[in-house]
């Protein structure tokens, strides 16, 4: 009866707050007495800040989480999974919801799937394919409180408070199975996996980073205290996004797995619980204090260059086995163009000639940490980001 009664109420609040009453409070440019208030008002709770600032606001109700996919929102509010369409930012609509039984606290889609972080209820996994008809499919009971998740090809990593980070092989939606586990030793809030380090965010620990690479023996690589409650976490480039409680948003440059630093943060005005980024923006959710939409207009690094090619017509592969092991085959004589830069763009190799036909195979020894590799055959070109763990 009560969550009948939250989610009754709920609707009514999200229908009236995404509907035509919806507000994006801008700090700037305000034309209205009105505007000048509201100015005033945000501008009165703006802490300390580095290399951020807010463009905007949205005023909602408790929100712990959000994921955008395409034109649909999907946000953890209460014991709900709310689904909105939001291809008109100014006019969002409730299309959809989902009652997951316990407090919805992460939500990750991937293909027509919401695995929703659902507190002491665990995973839930629920068919979106009709945004207006939600149904579950599956469900893992996770232990500890579900707290956050994250989808990566066939495996959910869940944040489960106490009891740690969780890799749950989700292959068959129907029937999760835990693979494989890692005890962060506090209690884990989020998670957000990039290449092979799973980033978790838990309360009074800050970051830490994982290697995930072998899912059944995960291993702790680095760590960073973000000083106070680590909640969210999403990871873009080479920055770690981390909402983290009273202290607001922190930026933290992981290019480096082993000594992260931080390079920018924005203190919000209540306690930040989740994070989404896109671009250089990021979308804060602030418990009790909405939504805040922060832009990060310090350096974002190197970004990788995908390849617009769309076959791999040398069989190029890049390995990294206590190191890096580039290996390639031409057919006919060609001019080869080897280059391997640091994150910050410095060149550390550099290796051009005129190759016979034949299979190649370079070595090159590095440290732990974020590489680019370039590699130039005639006209085609390969670039690859790649990280050396030891």
């Amino acid at each position: 009866m009560k969550k009948l009664f939250f989610t009754i109420v709920l609707l009514f609040f999200t229908i009236s707050v995404f509907g035509n009453d919806y507000h994006i409070r801008r700090t700037d440019n305000f034309t209205s007495d009105e505007e000048m208030f509201h100015n005033r008002w945000t501008n009165s709770i703006r802490g300390d800040s580095l290399n951020c600032t807010v463009v905007g606001r949205v005023l909602f109700g408790v929100s712990y989480n959000v994921f955008v996919k395409d034109t649909i929102a999907y946000s953890c509010h209460g014991y709900s999974l709310i689904i909105l369409n939001v291809s008109d930012p100014s006019n969002s609509i409730l299309i959809g919801f989902y009652d997951t039984g316990g407090y919805a606290r992460g939500v990750y889609v991937q293909d027509t799937i919401a695995y929703v972080a659902a507190d002491d209820d665990g995973l839930r996994l629920i068919n979106v394919s009709n945004p207006t008809n939600p149904t579950e499919i599956g469900f893992y009971d996770t232990g500890d409180y579900a707290r956050g998740v994250y989808v990566q090809d066939t495996i959910a990593y869940v944040a489960a408070d106490d009891d740690g980070l969780r890799l749950i092989n989700v292959s068959n939606p129907t029937n999760p199975t835990e693979i494989g586990f890692y005890d962060t030793g506090g209690s884990a809030k989020g998670v957000y996996v990039k290449d092979t380090i799973a980033y978790v965010a838990y309360s009074g620990d800050g970051l830490r980073l994982i290697n995930v690479s072998n899912p059944t023996s995960p291993t702790e690589i680095g760590f960073y205290d973000t000083g106070s409650s680590a909640r969210g976490v999403y990871v873009k480039d080479t920055i770690a996004y981390v909402a983290d409680g009273s202290d607001g948003l922190r930026l933290i440059n992981v290019s480096d797995p082993a000594s992260p630093t931080e390079i920018g943060f924005y203190n919000t005005g209540g306690s930040a619980r989740g994070v989404y980024v896109k671009d250089t923006i990021a979308y804060v959710a602030d418990c009790g204090d909405g939504l805040y939409i922060i832009h990060y207009y310090g350096n974002t690094g190197i970004k990788e260059n995908k390849n617009k090619n769309s076959s791999n017509v040398y069989n190029i592969s890049v390995k990294m086995q206590d190191g890096l092991s580039i290996n390639y085959n031409i057919s006919e004589t060609k001019s080869v163009s080897i280059n391997i830069y640091n994150i910050a763009g410095q060149e550390l190799y550099c290796n051009n000639s005129i190759k016979s036909p034949g299979q190649y195979s370079v070595r090159w020894n590095g440290n732990t940490g974020v590489y680019f590799v370039k590699i130039d055959i005639d006209k085609y070109r390969y670039t690859k980001k790649v990280i050396i763990i030891k």
